[in-house]
């Protein structure tokens, strides 16, 4: 079966990492598979040296520029004459089903997963671009043939919200490495941190708002009146100028170390005595898997979507209410001072995170995909 798998760019992201893990590990007996980029750039794009890479150079935005990646999508696809194309993120997904369905119609069936959380990221954008964009979605969504949601929360967000039928989406979590994770997280680490008897407190996580790292730092400037503890940041994006800024009113600048992007965050994570995910809003929240498989206990807000699905309020992590900096800091000083719990959740998690192994969620994929190609 050919399987031709579209995505914008291969960034340092959670739908980037959930497309490069199914196209290294799908079984090649079976399924040919491409990879149609819009950009053909990224962080994880040299990871696959050995699938056929095209990309159509369009450009993120602009209205003339939509139309002419459109166009160039449709033709794009035709080349390639797959037996089912697989779409990852709503805006992707959109264009791919305009290209296909009404643009001149493709007869490959279309598979669309849309890896977020739509109705709340829709929130940061203006009253008109919600509106045209949730009617975009539900006209063209029911033109798909199938549907993966992440988790649970996602799939149910869009039955509700955006008229999917429940026999036309399926949700299928995203796989993890873990036995990627278990080498890599055993390089050598050379920041001086990490050999300090100082316990650290970590996160991983674009430096974006819904990732709520202002409330994670404001609960590390609580925890460090109390504690001998530092908090090591890994990951870029537009809001670093502002946190740096936030660290150094806080008086705890020089107790945070911003790490910027890392091709091997696990080495740091295994070598923190907690996890922290602050998000606002996630589509599943794969970090804390991978948090888990480095056996580091993790603490998370209760976030729509995708936590509470994973996590056991202390059978498996810490749980607490969204933006609530007490909860967030108290959470985290149980892991530093309950030894006992601490050791718990981290045996638990072992467990629960080997559920998410990619070789347990690829067969789950083949499935799918193999049942909507015919």
């Amino acid at each position: 079966m050919k399987i031709l798998f579209v995505i914008p760019k291969l960034g340092a992201g959670g739908a980037e990492k959930t497309t490069v893990l199914l196209l290294k590990h799908i079984n090649r007996r079976k399924f040919n598979c491409g990879l149609l980029l819009y950009q053909r750039k990224g962080e994880f794009l040299t990871e696959l040296q050995d699938i056929p890479i095209e990309s159509i150079e369009a450009p993120d935005s602009g209205l003339l520029y939509k139309a002419s990646k459109i166009l160039k999508l449709n033709r794009a696809i035709k080349k390639w004459g797959a037996d089912l194309v697989v779409s990852h993120l709503w805006g992707c997904n959109l264009d791919v089903i305009l290209a296909t369905r009404y643009l001149d119609h493709v007869s490959s069936p279309i598979i669309v997963r849309p890896m977020e959380n739509i109705r709340y990221k829709l929130q940061e954008n203006t009253a008109f671009q919600r509106f045209f964009t949730n009617l975009a979605i539900k006209k063209t969504y029911r033109k798909a043939d199938g549907i993966i949601s992440e988790s649970e929360g996602v799939k149910n967000e869009l039955i509700k919200y955006y008229g999917v039928k429940e026999n036309q989406i399926e949700t299928i979590y995203p796989p993890i490495d873990i036995e990627y994770i278990s080498l890599a997280k055993k390089e050598k680490v050379d920041h001086p941190w990490f050999s300090d008897n100082v316990p650290i407190i970590i996160t991983l996580a674009r430096l974006v708002q819904n990732k709520g790292h202002v409330y994670l730092i404001k609960a590390f400037a609580n925890l460090r009146k109390k504690y001998n503890c530092r908090l090591v940041i890994i990951g870029q994006g537009g809001e670093r100028e502002k946190l740096e800024r936030l660290t150094r009113e806080l008086k705890v600048n020089k107790d945070v170390a911003f790490l910027g992007f890392q091709p091997n965050p696990f080495k740091y994570i295994a070598r923190a005595q907690v996890f922290v995910l602050s998000s606002l809003y996630e589509g599943f929240a794969r970090v804390l898997v991978e948090a888990m498989a480095c056996n580091v206990p993790v603490v998370s807000t209760r976030c729509p979507y995708g936590p509470d699905e994973i996590i056991k309020n202390e059978i498996t992590g810490m749980l607490v209410p969204v933006g609530n900096v007490d909860a967030l800091s108290n959470a985290i000083s149980k892991l530093l001072v309950d030894d006992a719990l601490r050791k718990k959740i981290v045996k638990n998690a072992k467990k629960r995170c080997a559920q998410f192994d990619v070789k347990i969620k690829i067969k789950e994929h083949e499935k799918y995909f193999e049942k909507i190609a015919t």
